[in-house]
Formats: structure tokens, C-alpha cells, sequence
């Protein structure tokens, strides 16, 4: 092989390989709060990891944080999941996606009982721009709230709702095992 050729193949390979070296950490992990209220708790990154599609797409870092104190990411409330996207996506492939993955974790009878809560969730989604952050709060009493860049979207209250949207990242059947295992395990102790 020709020095040229092989500079340029060799070019052509780092160039591949440039977005799988990037680090997966998302880039924010400092503790955040998971309600503008006076009932502030301040929550601690559980864990973070990169969704991938079909492993060659990087679409956004996912970050659940939880309150110092949650022994189970499942079952916790306050929690946020915060996504920090990489690519554009339209809000209707926003609906599109959540409706496709919500109904892994529950049967066809609560799934049947959400579409209103669903309805009125999927009404917040924005169009995402790659660089945005979304965030999610399932504070307890069932109270969901979207953020997009720090903005408030909305909100609505329906714990069974809170858990069946969380469940798409964290639940038994998640949309990405590999995922749902780097945003649930719990942190090493130093």
C-alpha cells in the first residue's frame, strides 16, 4: 500500500471512529433540585449512560438523579432523567417514540386507562435540536414535569403515569438494557 493510501485510509478510520471515542459521561453531574418549591431535596446522579440506534447512532446521554437516600431507582420519587440530545428530532417523532415504548412495562388495560395523561404529555414535547437537554420530574405524589433547556414545559398528575414514562428508561423492559443498567446502578463508594 502507497504512504498516500494509506494516510488516507488511515484518515477515513479516525474520522469513523471519532464519535465512539467521545466520552459517554453526560455533561452535566452536578446535584440538581427537583422542584422550584419549598419542598426542595437535592438530588444526586445515579447513574448515566448513551443511547445508541442500531449501536452506529449516538441520539442523546440519559442522567437519572435521585435523592442521596433512594435505595431503589424504580420506586423512588423525587428522581429527574435529564437527556442531553445529540441529533434533531421533531415532535412528532418525540410522540411517536414515547407512544412506541410506553406500553412495554404495563398491559393493555392501564395502557388503555393513560391515553389522556399520554395525550396531554405528548402535547408538551418540543422539537428537539441537537445540544438540547430535556428533563423529566416524577415528584411524589405522582406529579410530572417537563423541562426543555431549563425551561418548564408543563406538568400533569398521574402516578401511574409517572411510573409507566419512567419505566421506558428504568422498567423490567426497557427500551435499552444497557442503558437502564448505567442509569439504575448504584453509585461505588470511594
Amino acid at each position: 500500500m502507497t504512504p498516500p493510501l494509506r494516510r488516507l485510509l488511515l484518515t477515513g478510520l479516525l474520522a469513523c471512529a471519532a464519535p465512539f471515542a467521545a466520552a459517554s459521561e453526560p455533561p452535566h453531574t452536578a446535584p440538581l433540585r427537583a422542584s422550584e418549591d419549598a419542598q426542595e431535596t437535592i438530588l444526586q446522579r445515579r447513574g448515566s449512560g448513551l443511547l445508541r440506534w442500531k449501536w452506529l447512532v449516538r441520539l442523546y446521554h440519559a442522567s437519572l438523579y435521585l435523592a442521596p437516600s433512594a435505595a431503589d431507582a424504580v420506586s423512588a420519587a423525587p428522581k429527574r432523567l435529564r437527556m442531553d440530545y445529540l441529533h434533531d428530532f421533531s415532535q412528532a417523532e418525540m410522540v411517536y417514540a414515547t407512544e412506541q415504548t410506553i406500553g412495554r412495562n404495563i398491559d393493555a388495560t392501564t395502557l388503555l386507562a393513560l391515553q389522556p395523561s399520554l395525550a396531554k404529555w405528548n402535547a408538551l414535547y418540543p422539537g428537539i435540536k441537537g445540544g438540547d437537554c430535556l428533563e423529566f420530574d416524577h415528584l411524589a405524589g405522582g406529579t410530572l414535569i417537563m423541562r426543555h433547556n431549563g425551561t418548564v414545559l408543563g406538568s400533569l398528575v398521574d402516578e401511574v403515569f409517572a411510573q409507566a414514562l419512567f419505566a421506558i428508561w428504568i422498567g423490567t423492559n426497557p427500551v435499552d438494557q444497557d442503558l437502564r443498567e448505567k442509569l439504575i446502578s448504584a453509585p461505588r463508594q470511594r
